[in-house]
């Protein structure tokens, strides 16, 4: 399957039926269910945008963001892909540690938000702070014992706020399990839909499959 070069934009709309909401890119030129012509019959529900979970992390200030480890989310997520995790600053500018040591400054343009602070004043500080530990160079990258995970769970045990939470104690699989399944199982249905429209051009999506 070829991928599009950029993410376009994922529409629904209901046609015929209320129990079925149509998936796609561009409106077909008839209606999959009962074969009218969509330019001159009124649909129940117009095309409408459906919100994509991914975001640039330029519009992302003081989050946890994630992506896959290679390429993109649309393009290349599988359950087994490796996921790589950030920490964006005030700017949405992302700071991460891999076998390279401490990343700063770079953009993710496709990205889940998985954690969102609201101290802005906290965060830059213990941001500020992190960088500046040693512990983060490149000759101390370990893939299962200091890692990005590593990281970003150091970073969350200097936020006071998120230490009153219960977030500054958690391990990586307390962590995951808390705020990154819920919103990787969104992401995939929305993925599973993107990529059934690239190919299909058009998705039957039944009210039942929502719930």
């Amino acid at each position: 399957m070829t991928m599009a070069a950029t993410n376009q934009d994922l529409r629904s709309f209901q046609h015929c039926r209320k129990d079925i909401d149509l998936v796609c890119f561009r409106l077909p030129t008839q209606c999959p269910l009962c074969g009218q012509s969509t330019a001159t019959t009124e649909s129940r529900i117009p095309p409408y945008v459906l919100p994509s979970p991914f975001v640039s992390s330029h519009t992302t200030p003081r989050t946890i963001v994630l992506k896959p480890t290679e390429g993109d989310f649309i393009r290349n997520y599988e359950r087994t892909c490796d996921l790589h995790i950030g920490v964006t600053d005030s700017k949405g500018l992302v700071y991460d540690f891999d076998e390279r040591g401490l990343n700063q400054g770079s953009v993710w343009p496709h990205c889940l938000v998985v954690w969102t602070h609201d101290q802005p004043a906290e965060w830059d500080q213990a941001l500020s702070y992190i960088c500046g530990q040693p512990a983060w160079s490149a000759r101390r990258y370990d893939e299962h014992g200091q890692n990005c995970f590593t990281f970003v769970l150091h970073f969350l045990s200097l936020l006071p706020t998120s230490q009153r939470a219960g977030v500054g104690h958690m391990t990586k699989e307390e962590f995951c399990d808390s705020f990154l399944v819920s919103r990787t199982k969104k992401a995939e249905q929305y993925i599973h839909l993107y990529r059934q429209a690239l190919e299909a051009g058009c998705v039957v999506v039944p009210k039942s499959m929502h719930r």
